[in-house]
């Protein structure tokens, strides 16, 4: 298995677009993040002292996309909950892209999007 990064359970080659963690473990069967936490949540409860929360949820997040990428592996693809709540599925047959092999990807159709990331703006977080 070729190494993982966070952006490439939201590459999905032709249909790219991001995609929550939580709604992906959900389509693979997998716990998801705990009831009431978020992501968006964290700075404050950082902030307020609440660092052990902060990092088990980091650490959650990681569990989380180890399971999905051991299971997407072992099952040949990844499947997810879409925001209109129907489950959708991506084969893998190809197997993983790492970062670098994603960003040389054709850019894809987002002309249906209201707000479309752009692929720099996506990949962001990840040059510091």
């Amino acid at each position: 298995m070729r190494p993982l990064h966070k952006q490439d359970l939201a590459s999905t080659g032709a249909q790219t677009f991001p995609l929550a963690l939580d709604k992906v473990a959900q389509g693979m069967g997998l716990p998801g993040k705990p009831s009431g936490m978020s992501g968006s949540k964290a700075p404050a409860l950082w902030a307020s002292g609440h660092q052990q929360e902060v990092l088990d949820y980091c650490v959650g997040d990681c569990q989380a996309t180890a399971a999905i990428a051991g299971a997407a592996e072992d099952r040949g693809g990844i499947e997810w909950i879409a925001r209109s709540g129907s489950r959708k599925k991506m084969s893998l047959s190809a197997g993983w892209l790492v970062a670098e092999e994603a960003m040389t990807l054709p850019l894809p159709d987002t002309s249906w999007m209201d707000a479309p990331l752009t692929r720099e703006l996506f990949m962001d977080w990840i040059r510091g």
